[in-house]
């Protein structure tokens, strides 16, 4: 079994701790694949680790339909960007998070238990 294939099984028996470390080792094994970082999206514990998530599937795909909805579902959610800082006044931190974080985490849970990904 792959380590996406049993990502997802973690995650359908409610292990989303498990499921989230398992697509850490997926994504350090192969950094290329979509599918990997899309459900690294759908588990994130914040905005930013969602964005980022699926800023590195656009990377790799610009037309990634998914990605675009979420990406967008997310911006709709969130009304700051939610990508880490990289000015200098931030020297590098991430983005401060707002109450408002869990609901566009949320929008993008839901769109992903609408059609969930492929593994």
């Amino acid at each position: 079994m792959t380590l996406l294939r049993e990502a997802a099984a973690f995650h359908k028996a409610g292990d989303k701790e498990k499921a989230r470390a398992l697509l850490v080792e997926a994504a350090t094994a192969n950094p290329q694949n979509e599918l990997v970082w899309l459900w690294q999206a759908s588990l994130a514990r914040t905005a930013v680790e969602a964005m980022t998530a699926i800023e590195k599937v656009l990377d790799l795909n610009p037309n990634n339909e998914k990605a675009l909805g979420w990406k967008i579902k997310l911006e709709a959610r969130f009304p700051t960007p939610v990508t880490p800082r990289n000015d200098a006044e931030s020297n590098g931190a991430v983005a401060v998070v707002t109450p408002v974080e869990e609901a566009a985490v949320e929008a993008v849970e839901e769109t992903a238990a609408e059609e969930p990904v492929a593994g």
